[in-house]
């Protein structure tokens, strides 16, 4: 393309294509109408078959050739309709002249002519090549290309030869001679006539052009597309999918025409033939247009799989119906016992011919992958057992990377505050992205780098995640996403006893870090405080007592002194006992605990407890150690903020917020730090919940919950 200007001027000449289609379609439409009181059979069913070529084939060509001018299909369709519109607008205007008003009218004789080789220009032959080219407008390869530029090379000398043949010339609907002969026949093509019973129609030359298109051109084209689709990408595939169903439904029809017509009648197989042809003329444009320009819409492998199943089923039974009959009607002598044997064959053949097809439709549409019932059955058999196995979540990103041909898979498992990778697929590939991501609340985070990603979820409580990542050349089909969509919910028990280890082993591994630690700092406040006071006493006392006897004076001001020192560390060690658990709060409650420690805060803290009762010792406990971590953490982080501590009784639960207006933070961009989490723990411990919002210059407020049965 060399610019919008011409992709414009090829797009107006596309329309004016498609306009002189449609008037040549009213003509033919209006020539056919007066030719109505004429009997010629075969005319009312080649309009049926011709008009809606004409029509959606044109306006197919147009759609492509305007929107995709660089695509030759839409020009092919283009072309196609119009040459059939003047082949039939030919036709009919000499049967008007020959046998509706028997009588010599302008052109009648070039018009009989042009219709008897004009319709052999593109059918099949052209029409094979076009299947070729679909969707792209690109041979499969080199050599599909040379075959396909030496059979329109047949075809053209083929048509010359069918306009120079002598003889009498036939409309193209039925073989009724017209009164007239080839106004430009060549004597040497006489040979060829004769041979062949006829004229152009019948001659060798048009043979050749069946022949070819429909045994060696028709069956090519098919085949291209299904290595097409074979070897294409996931876009490719769901492209020539809907083309694949429209043919395997036209063969289907023909079959069965066929069949009828060998062992019924001809007549009887009429409407068959009339149909298929119908489905030429109509489903196929249709299918290449809707590959073509609007292919992402469509999702079509569960469709494929069916009709060529079906379509599988009927050849082999037609194949086989035909082979039994003919060879026991010979061996009978009678046509009607091979029918009958053939048929009761059929019977007890449908099962393993519809095994044997489901095989192959399974191999053509999922290749060597499983497909999503074996894919789902795998999947369960293999997380079923012991649910708990370290193995099982690996197994499950084994299943899910082969189930949709993935080049990475991954098992993500919600876990505190974030979403880590459990498991991955291949188990030696390199991590492409971070192992863990921050999670807020209980909404998925985006995956880096996945194609498709499924949250596990048991409710509103997200549990994990399933990701897949497919090549860029070969994205997730909706297919393959539903599937792993299904794997998800199916992975939802499995990921909820796995996620309850981790979440035990990792409470377990706090637990026990908190407990070291705290052991460590009391073992140093008593040795840097309460001890040294203890030691400093006892060497004073032991003075004291040397001072006793020799200055008393002395002996009354370190007495003194003494008694301030011991006071001190008395205050000292209540101190101390009060971090591991404030006598205040056992004798009055939380209220009066936390005002406490309000009054001895550097910054403004605000106690809201109105008519708070009484609750179990561990419940005030966790409530009240939160809250001083809270206060703790406002005095360090938001740079002398005041607060507002919240406690209330609602649904059941001890309730308790605090909340600072200072500078906040991001929650997705902060990790938690061990005293948040250590919060966390003391209220899961005995049931609660607990929870952090935070806004960048708007403040923090930390909240939670704990059951409780009442207040007392």
């Amino acid at each position: 393309m060399n610019g919008p200007a011409e992709r414009s001027g090829r797009s107006r000449l596309a329309w004016l294509l498609w306009s002189v289609s449609v008037a040549l379609a009213a003509l033919y439409l209006a020539l056919f109408i007066l030719n109505g009181a004429t009997d010629i059979s075969g005319a009312t069913v080649e309009l049926v078959q011709s008009l809606p070529f004409i029509l959606v084939g044109g306006t197919i060509g147009v759609l492509v050739a305007s929107r995709r001018p660089e695509n030759p299909i839409g020009w092919l369709l283009l072309s196609m309709s119009a040459v059939l519109a003047l082949q039939q607008v030919l036709e009919h205007y000499a049967i008007l002249a020959y046998y509706t008003r028997h009588e010599p009218m302008p052109g009648a004789r070039w018009a009989a002519w042009g219709q008897a080789w004009l319709l052999h220009t593109f059918f099949p032959i052209l029409l094979a090549v076009t299947l070729m080219l679909v969707p792209d407008g690109h041979f499969l390869s080199p050599r599909w290309r040379w075959l396909a530029w030496i059979a329109l090379a047949v075809n053209g000398i083929a048509i010359v030869a069918m306009a120079l043949t002598p003889g009498s010339l036939e409309p193209a609907c039925c073989n009724l001679p017209l009164p007239v002969t080839n106004p430009v026949g060549v004597p040497a093509f006489s040979a060829a006539a004769e041979t062949s019973g006829g004229g152009p129609a019948n001659s060798v030359a048009a043979i050749a052009i069946t022949l070819i298109g429909t045994v060696v051109m028709l069956p090519a084209a098919v085949v291209s597309l299904a290595l097409r689709r074979r070897r294409g990408t996931a876009e490719l595939r769901s492209q020539i999918g809907l083309v694949l169903i429209t043919i395997g439904v036209i063969a289907v029809l023909f079959l069965f025409a066929v069949a009828i017509t060998i062992f019924v009648s001809p007549d009887a197989s009429t409407v068959l033939f009339a149909t298929a042809i119908t489905v030429v003329a109509v489903g196929l444009p249709i299918s290449i247009g809707v590959a073509i320009l609007r292919y992402r819409l469509f999702d079509v492998d569960v469709v494929v799989r069916k009709t060529v199943v079906y379509t599988t089923t009927a050849v082999l039974l037609i194949l086989l119906f035909l082979v039994v009959a003919v060879t026991v009607g010979r061996l009978a002598g009678k046509t009607q016992v091979g029918a009958i044997v053939a048929a009761a064959v059929i019977g007890l053949s449908f099962q393993p011919a519809a095994r044997l097809a489901t095989r192959i439709a399974d191999r053509v549409v999922y290749g060597k992958r499983a497909t999503p019932f074996e894919v789902l059955a795998e999947f369960s058999e293999r997380v079923a057992g012991p649910q708990a196995d370290e193995n099982v979540v690996q197994r499950m990103a084994g299943v899910l990377g082969e189930a949709v041909g993935a080049e990475r898979s991954e098992v993500w498992l919600h876990v505190g505050r974030e979403i880590r990778v459990a498991g991955k697929w291949p188990e030696s590939g390199e991590q492409n992205g971070p192992e863990a991501l921050p999670v807020i609340g209980d909404d998925l985070p985006a995956v880096p780098g996945a194609g498709h990603v499924a949250a596990v979820r048991d409710g509103p409580q997200l549990l994990g995640a399933l990701a897949v990542a497919k090549p860029r050349n070969d994205p997730i089909t909706p297919s393959e996403a539903k599937l792993v969509d299904h794997l998800a919910s199916q992975a939802r028990l499995v990921l909820r006893n796995v996620r309850l280890v981790e979440e035990l082993r990792a409470s377990r591994k706090r637990l026990v870090s908190a407990q070291d630690e705290e052991r460590r700092r009391l073992e140093r406040n008593i040795h840097d405080g309460a001890q040294q006071q203890l030691v400093a006493l006892a060497v004073k006392l032991r003075l004291l007592q040397g001072l006793g006897d020799s200055d008393p004076v002395k002996a009354r001001e370190l007495a003194v002194s003494l008694q301030s020192e011991a006071q001190a560390a008395l205050e000292d060690l209540r101190d101390l006992a009060r971090g591991i658990y404030p006598p205040l709060l056992a004798d009055q409650g939380l209220p009066a605990a936390l005002e406490a420690q309000a009054r001895r805060s550097a910054s403004p803290v605000t106690i809201e407890a109105a008519g708070l009762g009484r609750f179990p010792r561990d419940v005030e406990a966790a409530v009240y150690f939160c809250c001083l971590e809270a206060l703790q953490n406002v005095a360090k982080y938001a740079g002398g903020a005041s607060a507002i501590v919240q406690l209330g009784v609602n649904d059941g639960n001890l309730t308790f917020e605090v909340a600072d207006d200072g500078v906040g933070f991001d929650p997705a961009n902060t990790k938690h730090g061990t005293g948040l989490q250590g919060m966390a723990d003391r209220v899961e411990a005995i049931g609660g919940s607990l929870a952090v919002r935070s806004t960048p210059g708007a403040g923090t407020v930390v909240s939670g919950r704990v059951p409780v049965e009442s207040a007392t």
